[in-house]
């Protein structure tokens, strides 16, 4: 669903998805904390478990998100690609 003009915050279905493998998102004009994103893609903590486990590729390039990535975020245990690039990102 990139390049759509999208906006607003993401949606919280996106953590029920359970079969999940690859989200774009990329180019559009979604906002908020990066860290909601995340809790909303996991219902069952850890976030390596639950919902998001088999989550490949995750674009999210060219939005408004803002914060920092929270720790468990590399716990996605298929993770392959991330793109976050041109957000609005902070933290080490």
């Amino acid at each position: 669903m990139s390049e759509n003009f999208l906006s607003g915050k993401l949606p919280s279905v996106i953590g029920k998805l359970r079969k999940l493998e690859d989200l774009d998102l990329s180019e559009n004009q979604f906002e908020g904390e990066v860290s909601e994103v995340f809790n909303t893609m996991n219902d069952c903590p850890p976030i390596g478990s639950g919902n998001c486990s088999s989550l490949r590729t995750l674009r999210l390039n060219d939005n408004k998100l803002i914060g920092n990535l929270p720790k468990s975020f590399g716990q996605l245990p298929n993770l392959q690609f991330c793109f976050m690039s041109n957000n609005r990102l902070e933290g080490s």
